[in-house]
């Protein structure tokens, strides 16, 4: 399955949201998320990115390129694994990246966790287990929430991932992150060291679920200027 969108019509300034791995519109926290951006008439397009792709490229990236040729957004919007996308987007004034996926926590590498990787990628089958439960993604998490996270990943996704990452363009001026320090899934170090304006919060991965969610969102808005 490919990327699927949903659209919320506005008169603010048009955003391209890229939400994260496992996200879709029928979780609790997205309608939520995209219930803010409706009150505050933000011209969004979000973005539901697959689980499953073996070529991050041709399935995530040129997907979300076509998205912008058609669309004149004005900012992009990543969350997750939508930072890591929209982190090879370019042609916005703006860009925000949430708890971007740019490098993935220590807690999960190790010699043996890549080497077992790399040998089952090319059976395309979910085998490695998620490391992501709600007390990761924060207060306001419910178990739909998870609904659509696989509990076990694609090998051959996870490599996609991988080069994603390891081939991250460079930032550009009008960069900004919103991140946890705590967080469990990223490597929170990497988010100041590409963007000049970066905001903290506390609670979890899932910005738009932690407790002081109502806070992040404030900040989001002032990011995007609306």
């Amino acid at each position: 399955m490919g990327v699927e969108i949903n659209r919320i019509d506005g008169r603010g300034k048009k955003v391209l949201f890229l939400l994260g791995f496992g996200m879709n519109f029928d979780q609790p926290g997205t309608k939520w998320l995209m219930d803010r951006f409706d009150e505050r008439e933000i011209d969004t397009t979000f973005v539901s990115l697959p689980v499953e792709f073996h070529d991050y490229k041709k399935e995530l990236i040129d997907p979300c390129k076509n998205l912008l040729t058609v669309g004149d957004y004005e900012a992009i919007v990543g969350f997750s694994l939508g930072g890591l996308a929209g982190a090879h987007l370019t042609g916005v004034k703006r860009r925000i990246f949430i708890s971007p996926f740019w490098r993935v926590n220590s807690r999960w590498l190790n010699i043996w966790t890549k080497i077992v990787v790399h040998g089952m990628a090319r059976f395309r089958i979910r085998l490695v287990p998620r490391k992501f439960n709600l007390s990761d993604a924060g207060y306001h998490a419910v178990e739909e929430d998870l609904v659509g996270i696989p509990q076990f990943l694609d090998p051959r996704a996870i490599e996609e991932m991988a080069k994603a990452q390891e081939g991250l363009p460079p930032p550009e001026k009008g960069d900004a992150g919103i991140y946890c320090p705590d967080d469990m899934i990223i490597d929170p170090s990497l988010v100041e060291k590409r963007v000049k304006e970066a905001y903290r919060y506390n609670g979890g991965h899932m910005f738009h679920l932690v407790k002081d969610r109502e806070r992040n969102m404030e900040v989001l808005y002032k990011y995007l200027e609306v």
